[in-house]
């Protein structure tokens, strides 16, 4: 794997601590529940916290149901599914204006449980993996352990979330070519939501 490592062990802990040193947010973000992001995009199975300043009673919980939408009291349901938390925060105080006077809302993510990756294949531990504010490819493969021996790294593809049944042609799909990338050649590949990423 590495010039010189003749330690398959050793060679994988070498290649995922040069992904994290170069990407230090694979080893962060899969875990990080902050609303640092405002701009979050929230989907189906994700969980907020909804804070109502001067009324705890109103302060609580909430999980985007599987049709996107979330029920608040006085408020009722509104459509979550694809929209921000900033949204959220603004549609939730233009509801509750009805009841108090000028409410102010404070919206945090609990957990993103819509936003994940999948790695499969030759990968040392495949599985699904959060997904933060931003990852890349190399970034899910250091998070799934790094390649195996037997990983072709240079035809590792990108399954869209929008796909179904079976894969597009070989020309129409999404190849991280690994060598090239070490040389240099190509950029890396930020993942969305969703995403599949098939090391053979």
């Amino acid at each position: 794997m590495f010039a010189g490592t003749s330690n398959p062990s050793l060679a994988a802990l070498l290649f995922i601590a040069a992904i994290l040193c170069f990407y230090p947010a694979a080893g962060v973000r899969a875990a990080d529940n902050g609303n640092s992001n405002a701009e979050f995009t929230l989907g189906a199975g994700d969980s907020i916290n909804v804070f109502v300043w001067k009324d705890p009673s109103l302060s609580r919980t909430v999980a985007v149901r599987p049709d996107g939408k979330i029920n608040y009291p006085l408020v009722g349901e509104i459509q979550a599914k694809g929209r921000t938390l900033r949204d959220i925060e603004a549609a939730l105080s233009a509801g509750l204006k009805n009841y108090l006077k000028q409410p102010i809302v404070n919206v945090i993510l609990e957990d993103a449980a819509s936003h994940t990756v999948y790695v499969l294949g030759e990968v040392t531990k495949s599985g699904v993996y959060r997904l933060g504010s931003s990852m890349t490819v190399l970034q899910a493969i250091a998070l799934a352990g790094g390649f195996t021996p037997f990983a072709d790294r240079n035809k590792v593809t990108i399954i869209d979330a929008s796909t179904t049944g079976a894969l597009p042609p070989p020309d129409q799909r999404k190849i991280f070519n690994y060598g090239k990338f070490i040389d240099g050649k190509v950029g890396n590949i930020v993942l969305q939501p969703g995403d599949t990423v098939l090391v053979p």
